[in-house]
């Protein structure tokens, strides 16, 4: 019986180890151009442009109890100061109508 299978069997063709690593290595050179022409279309990848606002955001923070009241205030503030003004003008156009 093993005489028969023997003969049945093919023999598979043997490849030489140096096509084998060739083809790997062109693969991997391959693979590497792809990577830099990527990288080079995109420009910078988006996890540095992901850090930098999170270090803007942490650093906002920390000022954020002095600059926040103010910002928030402001607008209210200017209108204050119109409603002052226009009430000083008032005042002017009455007292200079009075005889």
């Amino acid at each position: 019986m093993r005489a028969v299978r023997a003969s049945t069997r093919r023999e598979r063709p043997q490849r030489a180890p140096v096509l084998s690593w060739l083809t790997a290595s062109v693969a991997l050179v391959a693979l590497a151009l792809v990577g830099a022409w990527l990288v080079r279309l995109h420009g910078v990848l988006p996890g540095r442009q992901m850090m930098d606002q999170a270090d803007l955001v942490l650093e906002m923070s920390e000022t954020m109890p002095t600059n926040v009241p103010s910002l928030v205030m402001a607008p209210l503030s200017d209108e204050w100061t119109r409603v002052n003004h226009d009430v000083r003008g008032t005042a002017q156009i009455l007292l200079a109508s009075l005889p």
